[in-house]
Order: C-alpha cells, then structure tokens, then sequence
C-alpha cells in the first residue's frame, strides 16, 4: 500500500515563504530547512501546489524558484483555497 502525500500551499511568498534559507549559514553535514517552502519540497511526502502573495514579483520569483506555473500562483489566498 502507498503512502498517501499531502498537498501544501504557502501564503505570503517572502522570506519565510520562501527565502530565509538563503540568509542561514549552512554548517556541518546536515541542514534543516527554516522556511516553508523548502521544507515542503524537502518531505517526498508533500507535494508544493500552489502559493499566494499580494505582491506580482514576489510571486513570479516563488514560482521560477519552485517549479511552479503561472495558474498556481495566486494574489489572493482565498480565492487559492477554493
């Protein structure tokens, strides 16, 4: 039997959506994720579906980082968790 996987979506797409990681010094052998999004993308039990941020760019940037397309961006979360 297969291990079902959840579905995450992140609202507010700025640094601890997405990027705080980036600021961290990564020591020693293991690393942790801080933020969201590579914390989702770090579990193969949890698949990144989507993201919402009132602010176009951020959004933009998300998604290129993330593998995301355009339809899976949202400017706001509501209408996302529809």
């Amino acid at each position: 039997m297969s291990e079902s996987k959840f579905r995450a979506a992140v609202i507010g797409l700025g640094r601890m959506g997405s990027t705080f990681d980036d600021e961290i010094e990564q020591g020693g052998q293991f690393f942790m994720p801080y933020c969201h999004a590579p914390t989702y993308t770090a579990s193969p039990r949890t698949d990144l579906i989507a993201g919402a941020d009132p602010h176009a760019e951020q959004g933009e940037i998300f998604a290129d980082r993330w593998g995301l397309e355009d339809s899976q961006i949202y400017a706001d979360y509501r209408e996302m968790l529809e």
